[in-house]
């Protein structure tokens, strides 16, 4: 009787150590989920902030040729105006 009882605590205690091995096994598979949830997350913050980089930079590009596009037309305006005071002359 008292080798089947240690043959049974022998067994709980595999057990047991098999149900401990199986909990740390899920806590770091779960702690794994967690990291690449949060670099998932964090790419997709990082290309939401060169997009909104892009967005401004070309914002920029576009005011900057708008502008470049009145001083084209001052400059122009400025040609005839000055050819319409020269031919009058």
């Amino acid at each position: 009787m008292t080798r089947k009882l240690q043959l049974n605590l022998q067994e709980l205690r595999e057990a047991e150590e098999e149900r401990l091995k199986a909990e740390e096994s899920l806590r770091k598979s779960t702690q794994a989920e967690a990291l690449r949830r949060k670099a998932s997350e964090d790419d997709e913050e990082e290309v939401e902030e060169l997009v909104r980089f892009d967005d401004a930079e070309e914002e920029k590009w576009y005011s900057s040729t708008d502008d470049l596009d009145k001083l084209v037309a001052q400059s122009v305006a400025r040609f005839f105006s000055r050819a319409q005071t020269f031919k009058n002359r």
